[in-house]
């Protein structure tokens, strides 16, 4: 159990290490090793073991403040314009990866409005809990929902009993011919 503890306690020490700077990463792992070392040889069980990657995890806390205090406005503006050195010298990458963001965003943000526009937002009725669409259908031709006949509509929404209004729409479409092939269209 010691060993499995000390090895996980080790795999701790070593993810922390990648975020101290490349110079110290060497001398800094080595005595975070050496100190949880040192802890697991003074106590002894599990729960001191537990303790000990307890106190290898607090090498990530020391790591980030030495990356903090490494952080200074003037590299910071020395990576910038070693950044914007190597874009500069593969223009066809950065068109490449500015397009791909830019359809990528697009397309995102298209999504997410025809998303918001039809499922997020609730459908602007009082109670569109209560909506239901009403059908005919013909049992003698195979029970197919169809559009009910205008009067029928009529007859509905002046005998119904369980609605409180009925709306219809009719939609058709047909194609109006011209002289030649060429100028048809669709009405």
């Amino acid at each position: 159990m010691r060993t499995l503890l000390l090895s996980l306690g080790k795999l701790v020490v070593t993810a922390a290490s990648f975020s101290v700077p490349r110079r110290m990463r060497a001398r800094f792992r080595q005595e975070w090793e050496a100190e949880m070392v040192h802890h697991t040889k003074a106590t002894a069980g599990v729960r001191p073991g537990l303790g000990m990657i307890r106190h290898a995890t607090g090498a990530v806390p020391h790591a980030l403040s030495l990356v903090r205090a490494e952080w200074r406005w003037d590299s910071m503006l020395s990576d910038l314009r070693y950044a914007l050195r190597t874009l500069g010298a593969h223009p066809l990458f950065v068109l490449a990866a500015s397009a791909t963001l830019a359809i990528g965003i697009g397309a995102n943000t298209a999504l997410f409005s025809v998303l918001d526009a039809v499922v997020l937002r609730p459908l602007p009725y009082s109670q569109p809990e209560r909506l239901v669409t009403v059908f005919e259908s013909q049992l003698t031709v195979g029970g197919t929902r169809d559009g009910a006949a205008p009067g029928n509509i009529i007859d509905w929404k002046r005998d119904a009993k369980t609605l409180d209004s009925l709306t219809a729409w009719w939609v058709e479409s047909t194609i109006l011919l011209g002289d030649g092939s060429s100028d048809t269209e669709e009405i």
